[in-house]
């Protein structure tokens, strides 16, 4: 999740505001979820906030494969 910061801070400058930020608060919602699942009371509640997790992981992941088909990623070097 940490390394999330680095490459979403090279993405464009228009994009700081949209596509980063929503990378970023998503891969940082995961880990929330899944602490917040193991405070509740019950396997059910536990059970839930993990799947929330792992909506947000899709999440994660499909905007990280836009940001890679847009070059965001790309690099002159």
């Amino acid at each position: 999740m940490l390394k999330l910061y680095p490459e979403t801070k090279g993405f464009p400058q228009e994009e700081h505001y949209g596509l980063a930020s929503q990378i970023r608060r998503a891969a940082i919602s995961i880990p929330t979820y899944i602490s917040e699942g193991c405070g509740r009371d019950g396997d059910a509640k536990l059970f839930r906030s993990a799947q929330i997790a792992m909506s947000s992981v899709s999440d994660v992941e499909h905007r990280l494969l836009l940001a890679r088909e847009l070059c965001f990623f790309c690099r002159v070097v």
